[in-house]
This record gives C-alpha cells, structure tokens and sequence, in this order.
C-alpha cells in the first residue's frame, strides 16, 4: 500500500514537482497564476495546483 500524498506543497517541493526553479513558482503564485496561502513567511500551494492538466502559470 502505498503513503497518501500530502494535500499541501511548500515553494521548494512545488517547484521539483513542477521542474522549475523556486523564484518561478514564487512568482506564479504572486501573479495569481497559482493558487496558494500564507503562514507567516511560509507559502504553501494545494497539489492539486500542481497537476499538469489543472496547472495555469507560465515561467
């Protein structure tokens, strides 16, 4: 059986997920191209964002 995924991916994680560097994903998410929250300092992005066929950003 295999572990669930986390529903929630940090700016690193997002960004190896999606195969671009950290300030690509920073700058989607401020530009509204990713949804996301913040904690304090800490940015934090649904996986499902993350997804190729749900995936609106560009680099």
């Amino acid at each position: 059986m295999t572990e669930p995924q986390p529903l929630w991916a940090d700016i690193k994680q997002a960004s190896q997920l999606m195969g671009v560097a950290d300030h690509v994903v920073r700058r989607a998410c401020h530009r509204g191209q990713l949804p996301y929250k913040k904690f304090g300092r800490k940015i934090i992005i649904p996986r499902t964002a993350l997804q190729p066929e749900t995936a609106n950003y560009e680099n």
